[in-house]
């Protein structure tokens, strides 16, 4: 498997393949109101990234969503969604996502999840709670 950054001249050839996975995400309630048109949206004004995890085949198992937060202190990449299937398989991705905001300047990587999440990646902290009572994970990429 590997993980592949949507160029922007591709949202929508991928469109598709992906948008199943972000009406998935958009339904659960943690979803902040967010629609896959929404999503796509976005990445097409270049406010977050997509990025999709491919079987041998060129399947889709998997997309994200991450945003480069310079103007945070300090300076952070966030995973804005994640929705998908055989999570096992992709974790993978978290390092591309690492890189490109290692060579965007970024110190941290964050994101919002439930606390299942805290067993899966011990190597995140959990810095905070959100009102809806998801845990805020957060790594240093130095």
């Amino acid at each position: 498997m590997r993980s592949y950054r949507v160029p922007l001249g591709l949202i929508e050839h991928y469109r598709p393949q992906i948008e199943p996975f972000l009406k998935l995400y958009c339904s659960k309630p943690f979803s902040g109101g967010w629609t896959a048109g929404k999503i796509i949206e976005d990445a097409k004004f270049d406010q977050i990234l997509l990025w999709l995890v491919l079987d041998e085949v060129g399947t889709v198992l998997g997309v994200a969503a991450t945003q480069v937060r310079l103007e945070d202190s300090p300076s952070r990449i966030r995973i804005c969604m994640l929705a998908g299937r055989d999570w096992g398989g992709w974790r993978h991705l978290l390092r591309d996502v690492i890189h490109h905001g290692q060579a965007r300047g970024c110190k941290k990587l964050t994101f919002e999840g439930r606390k299942g999440w805290k067993r899966l990646l011990p190597e995140f902290s959990v810095v905070g709670q959100t009102g809806s009572g998801h845990l805020i994970y957060e790594r240093a990429i130095l």
